[in-house]
């Protein structure tokens, strides 16, 4: 309330709020249980990714087309370079790089929704590209990170493997989705009472 009222996005008072009750705040903690709050943190993202992708459709990121691949590679690519930099600077090995670089990429999206949520720029053609563009690199990042973190477990699958599997569970939960729910939803609105539907 108070940022909004300043003039700020409502964006800035969740970081500050965050800082302020979080468990690494001095001089006292207001919140010590971080697993209890990694958890729920995890499912307010999965509304928030739910959210951001009703507001963008397949069929508007294919009519955005090459320019929304172009950006993200170049984005990858840039924070890429950036992160490897930065993580030789400060001794970190190319696979810690790499996660950082991953979480940056993987960070935007929801910020850039709730920014044009509120200066109501939902249907403007820039800000729908500046969404598509960080939904991809989200795409990229969650593929990235799964990749990392499997090499960071002692590098006990390679990454092939890795890829393969996530690959197939992508097409399997894709295919099964549009072959059998519509179908399942027609069964059910033919035969479901108002209850079960």
């Amino acid at each position: 309330m108070l940022c909004k009222r300043v003039g700020l996005s409502a964006i800035v008072g969740y970081l500050l709020a965050g800082i302020v009750i979080g468990p690494y705040s001095p001089p006292f903690s207001l919140i010590t249980d971080t697993e209890h709050i990694a958890q729920l943190s995890h499912v307010g993202l999965v509304f928030l990714m739910f959210a951001i992708g009703l507001e963008l459709s397949l069929s508007k990121l294919r009519r955005m087309g090459l320019p929304i691949i172009m950006a993200t590679v170049i984005g990858a690519l840039f924070m890429f370079a950036f992160t490897l930099l930065l993580g030789r600077g400060l001794g970190w090995t190319p696979l810690q790089s790499l996660f950082v670089a991953a979480m940056l990429m993987d960070s935007s999206s929801a910020v850039i929704a709730k920014i044009m949520s509120e200066l109501k720029l939902n249907h403007d053609r820039a800000a729908q590209m500046a969404l598509a563009i960080t939904i991809v690199e989200d795409v990229v990042a969650v593929i990235m990170l799964t990749v990392l973190a499997t090499q960071g477990a002692h590098g006990s699958k390679g990454i092939g493997e890795v890829l393969t599997g996530l690959t197939t569970f992508i097409v399997l939960f894709v295919g099964l989705g549009l072959l059998l729910l519509p179908r399942l939803l027609r069964w059910l609105e033919k035969r479901g009472d108002a209850e079960l539907r």
